[in-house]
């Protein structure tokens, strides 16, 4: 890194201070003290070869001193080279001041900063800050039910209450989704159905990228018991080999973790 540098220091302190580990310790790769070069420039160059592959924080810091606080530093033409730095870009231009709303930012950590141009110059750019757009997960209106899903049945993203009953009038529009029905049909059902060979077999429609779990009892007062659980698509099956006697058996669905 190089830049070209102006001081009057007398007593105080310039410095510029390295950081690889976001913030948290500082190193001092440049200092500069007791030091008055009037109106001239110089430049100056600062190795940073020993932080090779690693994303670091610069900071240039100016300590007034407590002998001769009159000073200053002047700092110009500030060149990186060798590496990969971030740039400024814009990303959205605004006619008014009172505010505007950016919606072009891209996916994951967005560095932002402000700075009016009034048609000749620009002036000084605003402190920056971060904002985080996170990936968009296809639920525009967090209902659970997918946006593709309420666009194929009921043609818009949010179109569709989860709470509302079904064609079928037995479930919830959520139900139907995480059952793998078709919402608009009144014989979309979740159904299941047994044969005796070899033994009790419990067969239901599966759907792609649902679990199911199978559930007995031979008395529903004392409630069903767990006989497989996390069963995966095509799997539309279960084979009870075990119980010899009447069972009552029960099929949940359910959307993956």
């Amino acid at each position: 890194m190089s830049f070209q540098l102006k001081a009057g220091l007398a007593s105080a302190v310039f410095r510029v201070m390295v950081s690889d580990d976001d913030g948290q310790t500082w190193n001092e790769e440049y200092s500069l003290d007791d030091y008055n070069g009037g109106s001239s420039w110089q430049q100056v160059v600062v190795g940073l070869s020993s932080y090779a592959g690693s994303e670091i924080l610069i900071r240039f810091e100016y300590v007034p001193g407590s002998y001769y606080s009159p000073g200053g530093v002047w700092l110009d033409e500030i060149i990186f080279s060798g590496g990969n730095w971030y740039g400024w870009d814009t990303l959205q231009t605004f006619e008014s001041v009172t505010g505007g709303v950016v919606t072009n930012l891209e996916v994951g950590t967005n560095t932002l900063a402000f700075q009016a141009f009034d048609g000749a110059s620009y002036g000084a750019r605003s402190p920056s800050f971060t904002v985080v757009v996170a990936e968009d997960d296809g639920d525009i209106d967090d209902d659970g039910l997918p946006d593709d899903w309420e666009i194929l049945y009921f043609g818009g993203e949010t179109n569709a209450n989860p709470e509302a009953i079904a064609s079928n009038g037995v479930n919830t529009l959520l139900g139907t989704y995480i059952a793998g029905l078709d919402p608009t049909d009144p014989d979309s059902l979740f159904k299941a159905s047994m044969t005796n060979a070899n033994g009790f077999v419990v067969q239901w429609n599966a759907a792609s990228g649902r679990v199911y779990s199978v559930y007995g009892a031979t008395n529903l007062l004392n409630g069903f018991q767990p006989l497989e659980t996390n069963i995966l698509w095509p799997q539309s099956s279960w084979t009870d080999t075990v119980s010899r006697s009447e069972n009552f058996y029960k099929i949940d669905v359910e959307l993956p973790e």
